[in-house]
Order: structure tokens, then C-alpha cells, then sequence
């Protein structure tokens, strides 16, 4: 597989850094790749692989990454699709946070099985302090922590997979 897809949603840049960071690993490992936000709206066909991301809020991808599988649904389906989302998930911590941590929220997962992928990561995102009380108080309860959460050697260990599955 020769040409790759990196398409994403971002609400801050944070998910942006992520798709760049995964397009430079991919093309350090000798793959053609194009990196592109979904506003672009890039044609998945013209691509041997596709890996799609969004940020994660309020449990599901971003709208307008929504809208982008929707209206490429069946070219996305056509060919590999490595899905990623960034998000609170995997910087939960305490006893009320490792409840939720592996968890696939049920949106993500209906579009994980709407494009077939062969694989879905979650990253931890990077978020501020939210100006709401009561969302400050989830938090707490849930062990999530302002701060960046991304860990750029699992963004490149992610790549690396991705880059040898293509390969064989």
C-alpha cells in the first residue's frame, strides 16, 4: 500500500499536532502520505489507506467528522481504516476513572463499525480547566486532570503498526 490518508477533526489543534505527528512517522517509514482536516474534505479514493481522527467531545467525534464518514461512507469502506480519537478516556485515573478508561463510548463505537476499521486507538487529548462548575466536579470525580495528556511515543508506536501493516 503505497498512498495514505491521514484525515482529521481538531477543536483546538491538539488533534491537528496528533495527524502531523502520525503523517511524519508514516513518511519516515517510506509511505506517500497526505495529511488533511476534514474541511478539506479530501477524497478517500484516491488512497490505498485511510487513518481518521476527531477530538472526542461530550462522548462522540466531533460534528463535522461525523458529517465527513457520512458523506464518504462507502469509499471509506472500501479500502483499510485505522481510527483514532483524542479525549479524556485514557487520562482518567482513580478507582471511578478506571471504570470508564477502556471504555468505548457508544457513539464512537458506531462509527468505528460503520467504516469497518481495523483498528481504533484512543489517545489521551489535551484540555484546560472547563469554565463549568459542575464539569470541573465530574473531573475531579473521574480523576481527569487539566494538562496535556498526548504521549507522543505512543503517537509514533501507533505509526509504526500502521506503517508495517500497509507494508506486508
Amino acid at each position: 500500500m503505497g498512498t495514505i490518508l491521514v484525515v482529521y477533526a481538531s477543536a483546538d489543534g491538539s488533534t491537528a499536532e496528533v495527524a502531523q505527528r502520525l503523517g511524519e512517522h508514516l513518511e519516515a517509514a517510506g509511505r506517500q502520505v497526505t495529511v488533511s482536516p476534514v474541511a478539506d474534505d479530501p477524497d478517500p479514493a484516491l488512497f490505498d489507506l485511510v487513518v481518521a481522527g476527531s477530538a472526542i467531545h461530550d462522548g462522540a467525534f466531533l460534528p463535522d467528522f461525523t458529517a465527513f464518514v457520512d458523506a464518504h461512507a462507502d469509499r471509506l469502506r472500501s479500502r483499510p481504516v485505522w481510527l483514532f480519537s483524542l479525549g479524556m478516556g485514557p487520562a482518567l485515573r482513580g478507582p471511578i476513572g478506571a471504570i470508564f478508561r477502556g471504555k468505548v463510548p457508544p457513539e464512537i463505537g458506531k462509527v468505528r463499525d460503520q467504516l469497518g476499521a481495523g483498528d481504533y486507538h484512543q489517545f489521551g487529548g489535551r484540555f484546560d480547566v472547563p469554565p463549568d462548575r459542575g464539569v470541573r466536579v465530574v473531573m475531579w470525580l473521574m480523576g481527569a486532570k487539566p494538562g496535556d495528556h498526548r504521549d507522543w511515543s505512543e503517537v509514533a508506536q501507533w505509526a509504526d503498526t500502521i506503517a508495517a501493516a500497509a507494508a506486508g
